[in-house]
């Protein structure tokens, strides 16, 4: 690994593969890797990053996995794919979005003012909820 290697991220992961790989510049391993050099100095700068079909072409020339690079250079996108796949559903109201957001544990409301939304909820949707309950019961006889 060179002692010039870059702060963190994409940058990092790539200068040190590029040098485990053995090339002796970044330089050669653009040529190998049939990219432009100056589009490799751009991803060792961080002002870009690969496309997929670029982290095609490089994964075999740097012996990588292709989901290896694609994590290393797109992490937001790994995260968004391995977060918890919130549950599908109709959309809805932009009330209901909020009193969502302010329920959510990374709300910035404490659990006791948590608690007092929900009980104005619960307490402004009952009428409503009852009238939904006997409309099912009439269609369901």
């Amino acid at each position: 690994m060179s002692q010039d290697r870059p702060a963190s991220g994409f940058p990092a992961y790539l200068k040190d593969a590029i040098d485990d790989a053995g090339f002796p510049t970044p330089t050669h391993f653009a040529r190998k890797a049939k990219v432009d050099p100056s589009v490799v100095g751009r991803w060792l700068s961080g002002d870009m990053r690969p496309t997929i079909r670029l982290l095609e072409r490089i994964a075999p020339v740097l012996d990588k996995d292709i989901n290896e690079l694609v994590s290393e250079a797109y992490p937001e996108a790994v995260r968004a794919k391995t977060a918890p796949p919130k549950t599908a559903r109709r959309k809805l109201h932009h009330l209901a979005d909020e009193v969502d957001q302010q329920l959510d544990p990374s709300s910035p409301l404490s659990d006791e003012e948590r608690q007092r939304v929900v009980i104005v909820v619960e307490a402004a949707v009952a009428p409503g909820r009852e009238k939904m309950r006997k409309a099912r019961r009439r269609r369901a006889s």
